[in-house]
C-alpha cells in the first residue's frame, strides 16, 4: 500500500512539473532552488510586518490545495483552485507596501541585506546627523534615546512604537524628542540609515551592578544592548550628557569625538573612511608627481 502511494505521488509530481528526462530534472531543481531563494527573501522582508499572518494563511491555502488534490477531494479542490486563481491580484494588493520596501531596497544597493538580513553598514553623513542632534539636545537638556540598529533585528521593538520611515536629520531627530510630543518618551530606532521607528518601548536593565542613580532613559538603553548587538546613544534631560550603551555596558558623558569614535569603529566606518582617504592621497601625491614630471 506505501509503495503504490508512493508512486502515485512521483507519478504526480512528474506529471505537474513536466519531467521526462534528466535534463528536466536539472531545470526543475534551478527552476525550485530560485523559489525557495526568493520565497526566503520574502519572509525576511514581511517578518516585521503584521503581513506576515496573511502569509500563514495563504501557506495554509497552498498546502490544503495539494493535499485536495492528492486525495482527489473534487468539489474542495475546485473552491480552492477558485480562490487561488485571484491570489496575484490580492497579493498586490494586501503586500503594496512591502513590495514598494524590496524595491526601493533594491534601487538603494542593499539587495545582500534582504537575502542575509545583515544591516547596511552606516554612512558617514548618518551618523554624523544622529550624533549632531544628540549633543544639540545635550546643550537644550532635552531627553533622547536613539537606538542603532546592526545584524540583530529590533522587529519585536519596533512593533511597541509607531512606523515614520523618514531619512534621519537633525530637525527631525529634535521634533520627535520635543517635550510634550506624542511620540518624545519612547525610543527612536534607526535602521538602514533611516529612522524607521518612533515611540519605542524598550526593554529596561535590572542588574543589580547597574548605577542606582540611572534613570529609566539609560535602564532602557542598556536594557536593549544586552540581548542586541544595536548601540543606544542616551541624552541625560537632567545634566544633558550623553552616554552610549553597547553590550550592556554604557559608557558616560562621553565627548562628541569619543561618541564619533565608537559608532565609527562599530559600523566600520574609520576603516573605510580612512582608506578612502589614503585612497585620495594616494591619488593627489601621483598627480603632484605627474605634473612636476611635465613641467621638466
Amino acid at each position: 500500500m506505501f509503495k503504490v502511494s508512493f508512486t502515485n505521488i512521483i507519478q504526480y509530481l512528474s506529471s505537474y512539473l513536466g519531467i521526462e528526462n534528466f535534463w528536466d530534472v536539472i531545470k526543475t531543481i534551478i527552476d525550485i532552488g530560485l523559489v525557495a531563494l526568493l520565497f526566503f527573501a520574502l519572509m525576511r522582508i514581511l517578518r516585521d510586518s503584521r503581513a506576515w499572518q496573511i502569509v500563514k494563511g495563504i501557506i495554509i491555502i497552498l498546502v490544503v490545495s495539494i493535499a485536495t488534490d492528492l486525495l482527489g477531494l473534487t468539489t474542495l479542490s475546485y473552491i480552492i483552485r477558485m480562490i487561488v486563481n485571484v491570489l496575484p491580484v490580492l497579493l498586490v494588493v494586501i503586500f503594496q507596501p512591502e513590495i514598494r520596501k524590496a524595491l526601493e531596497s533594491m534601487g538603494n544597493g542593499r539587495l545582500k541585506a534582504v537575502f542575509t538580513g545583515v544591516r547596511a553598514p552606516g554612512e558617514a553623513a548618518t551618523l554624523d546627523k544622529i550624533i549632531e542632534a544628540a549633543f544639540e539636545m545635550g546643550e537644550e537638556r532635552t531627553g533622547a534615546l536613539i537606538v542603532l540598529e546592526r545584524n540583530t533585528n529590533l522587529g519585536e521593538i519596533i512593533r511597541t512604537g509607531t512606523i515614520v520611515d523618514a531619512e534621519v536629520s537633525v530637525p527631525l531627530l529634535k521634533l520627535l524628542f520635543y517635550p510634550n510630543t506624542p511620540l518624545h518618551d519612547g525610543a527612536v530606532i534607526i535602521r538602514q540609515q533611516m529612522v524607521h521607528a518612533a515611540g519605542c518601548v524598550l526593554p529596561l536593565c535590572a542588574r543589580a551592578n547597574l548605577r542606582q542613580s540611572l534613570g529609566t532613559r539609560h535602564r532602557a538603553g542598556v536594557g536593549v544592548s544586552e540581548n542586541a548587538d544595536c548601540l543606544s546613544i542616551i541624552v541625560s534631560e537632567e545634566t544633558g550628557n550623553v552616554s552610549l550603551a553597547q553590550n550592556g555596558i554604557i559608557s558616560e558623558n562621553l565627548s562628541k569625538e569619543k561618541v564619533k569614535e565608537i559608532v565609527y569603529d562599530a559600523f566600520d566606518i574609520g576603516k573605510n573612511t580612512a582608506s578612502l582617504r589614503k585612497g585620495k592621497s594616494q591619488t593627489k601625491s601621483r598627480n603632484k608627481a605627474q605634473s612636476r614630471c611635465g613641467r621638466k
